[in-house]
């Protein structure tokens, strides 16, 4: 690593000071033949070769660097790569592997985390991706088996909760997987903690200094002194979801042949628009999102004026849009041609699912693309052929609605607690634009209706589907509801 000193001779070289010659080796190299190979090295290789490249201002070794680390970072490495970028003053990278870190919340192992100083910003981060403070705490609590850490370490677990989150389940729950430190302090501040929500008493600093006399009682002061520190440097979770939606502009009833827009939605504004995501000749394309921060948008076929004026050019080509850099990329893929398909993404695996192809033939067809690797496989054929098919991923399976049936096909991943669907009424019905809200959480087995709207000037593209839209800029997925029918058995599918 460089020291940031040198010294130039009267012969014009320049000697510079480092700890590790085999990082000026390579270094040299590149300046000689302009090229290296940077999957060739370790990750800590690769972080004294950016503060080289840094501190000489080599340019496009530093863009090729941040590429580097972009597109290898996983969740075992991105905070070794935020660490590099923080040291090389890679702002941008820093940005993006924060986010990537928080963002991986679900698929987060304890081991990836190094030191309690570092679990303590990423479990108290305001922006971490948690529906559940009772989830941050198994995290933290499994960090601490995992490294032997004493019962001291439960009370940094505990300052990182957001108490206006927690309920008396989760405390019930903290009790009980603190129960086997007996007598330790962090067992008595959830004993605290317990009593305050067993008494429907908020947790809040305000309610601790009324009750100080009979805590101090109760529990003793120190006990008090700590829950109310703990409950002072609580932070407030501040990351949500605004839903995106594909719509078209509608006159006079009828849809306008303009540039596709995704649209985002909340209560307080409605519809606004927000991104162009496809040419307005382009019919049957399907977006989707790829983890919190990406957008996808594959297929579709060029048409010339109207719908049925078809023109046999599809886009066989994957677009994504990152919303943290507010950037487009092309992967320059040559796609089987498809229209109207259904999507779902697993990971980094993109499901491509049915639709339309040449000649209007529906599809039964099945697609597997790497969104990382840029390649796709085909899978096993659908039962049937289905045009424009609702598809989502639940519980480590993709699911299909099919005709009288829903088809499944395993896969791995995660699923949400709210579905948000945006429907529009039957052409025989004058026109609604209606948004409905289901819950997990909900005793109502009816959905809560958010938005209504007669002769709307918008209308659901519901050919496209349907992403949203995080707080900052970060897209998380939603489920497409499916009709209760009973589940198909077939094989993979």
């Amino acid at each position: 690593m460089f020291s940031g000193n040198y010294v130039e001779d009267q012969q014009n070289q320049i000697s510079i000071d480092m700890l590790d010659p085999n990082t000026m080796s390579i270094v040299l190299q590149y300046m000689n033949i302009g090229l290296i190979d940077l999957s060739e090295y370790s990750l800590a290789t690769i972080g004294d070769i950016a503060v080289a490249a840094n501190f000489l201002q080599m340019i496009e070794l530093i863009k090729q660097i941040e590429y580097t680390l972009e597109i290898q970072m996983c969740e075992s490495n991105w905070m070794e790569t935020m660490a590099i970028a923080e040291t090389s003053s890679y702002s941008k990278l820093e940005q993006l592997s924060a986010a990537f870190g928080l963002y991986s919340f679900k698929s987060m192992k304890p081991e990836y985390i190094s030191t309690i100083h570092k679990l303590a910003w990423y479990l108290s981060h305001p922006y971490l991706d948690t529906q559940s403070e009772l989830d941050v705490f198994n995290f933290g609590l499994q960090w601490i088996l995992h490294n032997e850490t004493g019962a001291d370490a439960l009370l940094i677990i505990l300052g990182c909760l957001d108490f206006k989150r927690i309920s008396k389940h989760d405390i019930e729950e903290i009790k009980k997987c603190t129960s086997e430190y007996e007598n330790s302090l962090a067992l008595k501040v959830a004993d605290c903690l317990y009593e305050l929500s067993n008494n429907n008493l908020e947790i809040c600093e305000a309610v601790l200094n009324d009750k100080k006399s009979e805590f101090y009682e109760k529990f003793t002061e120190r006990v008090w002194i700590e829950t109310i520190n703990i409950i002072k440097e609580s932070k407030t979770r501040l990351l949500s979801y605004t839903p995106v939606v594909p719509m078209w502009v509608l006159k006079n009833s009828k849809r306008e042949l303009l540039p596709h827009y995704m649209y985002t939605y909340n209560n307080e504004k409605g519809f606004e628009q927000w991104l162009e995501v496809s040419e307005k000749d382009l019919w049957g394309w399907s977006v989707i999102s790829w983890g919190l921060t990406k957008l996808v948008i594959v297929c579709g076929e060029h048409v010339a004026g109207k719908a049925n004026n078809r023109t046999g050019i599809y886009m066989k080509d994957v677009k994504v849009y990152d919303t943290l850099k507010q950037e487009w990329t092309r992967h320059g893929v040559d796609l089987p041609p498809r229209s109207h398909a259904g999507l779902a993404v697993v990971g980094d695996s993109l499901y491509i699912l049915g639709g339309k192809g040449e000649f209007t033939r529906e599809l039964e067809t099945a697609i597997i693309y790497d969104l990382k690797q840029r390649a796709y496989r085909e899978i096993d054929e659908l039962p049937e052929a289905i045009c424009n098919p609702a598809v989502c991923s639940h519980k480590n399976m993709v699911y299909v609605a099919g005709e009288k049936q829903i088809f499944r096909y395993k896969a791995w991943g995660t699923s949400g607690k709210e579905l948000i669907v945006f429907t529009k009424t039957l052409s025989i019905y004058p026109d609604i634009l209606a948004v409905e809200q289901f819950s997990d959480d909900s005793k109502e087995k009816k959905p809560v209706v958010l938005f209504k709207q007669k002769k709307p000037s918008l209308r659901v593209n519901d050919f496209a589907g349907s992403c949203a839209l995080a707080r900052g800029g970060t897209l998380k997925s939603l489920q497409i509801f499916l009709k209760k029918v009973a589940p198909s058995t077939f094989p993979n599918w």
